[in-house]
């Protein structure tokens, strides 16, 4: 009937998963073995700034702020990540 499907790259999965439920302890954890780390956290910090808007747009003042906060964490450890990779 349904056939098994095996992601390629279980902890993007995961990652994402962590992301869209806002559990910033696991993300981080599973961001570190993303084979793209930069890009991963680029679409992190997309999905928590749409999810800000959308938390906004509901009156959920409070966690559209701690979305705004957790997609600016996303981009300082892409930064730092980049600049240590890089110098």
């Amino acid at each position: 009937m349904f056939a098994a499907v095996t992601p390629d790259q279980p902890d993007r999965e995961l990652f994402v998963w962590a992301v869209l439920f806002s559990r910033m302890p696991l993300a981080e954890f599973f961001w570190k073995d993303c084979p793209d780390q930069v890009g991963s956290a680029l679409v992190a910090s997309k999905i928590f700034k749409s999810l800000a808007g959308k938390a906004r747009l509901q009156g959920k003042l409070h966690l559209a702020d701690e979305l705004d906060s957790n997609a600016g964490l996303v981009l300082v450890s892409a930064v730092f990540l980049r600049a240590t990779a890089y110098c």
